[in-house]
């Protein structure tokens, strides 16, 4: 039996558009608006969401394509300090104390492929003293929850976005947390990584686990959370190895195309001139960066959509959010989300001199700006 379904979120006011449209549907116009849908069509999602919007296409990809927890692949939710301020440092902080502290992944914004971690945490004995974190009533504040994952390689993303998820890679001896959860690959495989972390960042597979979001759906006030259930009842799917080769390469592009646009903020790892200097190094230039990045995506896109059976339909159609006036996404409750981390650009003529000071104190190298040292080896 085919049910109707009138969709109203994003109009005010919605009595007036509700009735607009149920006249509408009893006179036979059309409009994107109304949607006919048989009610079974929605048991194929895990938790079967009525997400009538959506075409028979993305629906079926639920039945198709194994969901992404499995045999070589897993998702885990990291810790909860109970007390960032007491556990948590920014990098620069530490100083000698450097044997007790790990690289800390606690979400973040919009950082697809790559993210430096600014953040560590206190890990000395293995988080005994996390581990060990009651409060005034005797009670066990936190949770050290999946530490037998800590400092594997994976990928990890930010709970709460309010655009797109962004899943960037997770480097060894990191720790994660409840904000940042990560995804595992057997054997900490670098090259499933790799092309597991371009195929998550994909637009098609973003729409596929954003119907599986508890909350902040299109049209809702609330922000919208990628958990770990949402990851790991995703359909992922299978590729070829020549497939798996050029997503690799894509995404490893990607990653060091990312990494190079914080190659300007001093408070980076990879910092390595100010945006006034950068250019002494391979040319530095951001516009040329992002275009690359973009028709990095581009292509991943186009893989994706190959790969789930996209490419064949009306692309809009099959991933497009329908019920919007423009179609854009409602960012209501954005203000909730980890999206709004992003600092804020810095002054050249400021960055310049504050790398200035930074060279008087010591803290960076001259030589950078006048081409008599190299530039440091990437990361691991």
């Amino acid at each position: 039996m085919m049910a109707v379904f009138l969709r109203c979120l994003v109009a005010e006011p919605k009595s007036a558009k509700l009735a607009e449209l149920t006249s509408d549907y009893r006179a036979g116009k059309e409009n994107n608006l109304t949607f006919e849908k048989d009610p079974d069509k929605f048991l194929v999602l895990p938790s079967g969401p009525y997400v009538y919007w959506k075409s028979d296409a993305v629906l079926s990809a639920f039945q198709k394509f194994p969901r992404f927890e499995s045999e070589d692949r897993t998702a885990r939710q990291g810790i909860a300090t109970a007390d960032d301020f007491r556990f948590l440092r920014s990098w620069w902080e530490t100083g000698s104390a450097q044997g007790i502290w790990r690289s800390f992944a606690k979400g973040g914004g919009y950082h697809p492929f790559f993210h430096d971690l600014d953040l560590i945490v206190n890990w000395k004995e293995n988080g005994h003293e996390i581990s060990n974190f009651y409060g005034p009533e005797g009670k066990l504040r936190s949770r050290l929850q999946n530490s037998s994952f800590a400092g594997r390689p994976g990928i990890t993303w930010s709970l709460r976005p309010s655009k797109s998820g962004s899943f960037r890679a997770l480097p060894k001896e990191t720790i994660f947390s409840i904000m940042g959860s990560a995804a595992f690959q057997k054997d900490d495989d670098t090259d499933d990584l790799l092309s597991t972390l371009a195929i998550l960042n994909s637009k098609p597979f973003n729409e596929l686990m954003s119907l599986l979001s508890s909350r902040g759906g299109e049209g809702s006030a609330q922000t919208k959370t990628y958990d770990v259930g949402c990851l790991s009842k995703s359909p992922i799917p299978n590729t070829t190895d020549e497939i798996k080769k050029e997503l690799n390469f894509l995404a490893f592009r990607a990653w060091k195309a990312e990494r190079i646009k914080v190659s300007i903020d001093e408070t980076s790892h990879v910092f390595l001139l100010p945006e006034a200097l950068r250019n002494r190094f391979d040319g530095y230039d951001p516009i040329t960066v992002q275009l690359e990045l973009s028709d990095i995506q581009a292509k991943i896109d186009e893989i994706a959509s190959g790969l789930y059976g996209f490419r064949d339909t009306n692309p809009v159609a099959a991933l497009g959010t329908s019920g919007t006036l423009d179609g854009s996404q409602d960012d209501e409750g954005a203000e909730d989300s980890d999206d709004n981390d992003v600092a804020e650009a810095v002054d050249q003529t400021d960055g310049l001199l504050s790398w200035a000071a930074g060279v008087d104190f010591g803290r960076f190298d001259w030589r950078l700006g006048i081409g008599e040292r190299v530039e440091p080896p990437e990361q691991d």
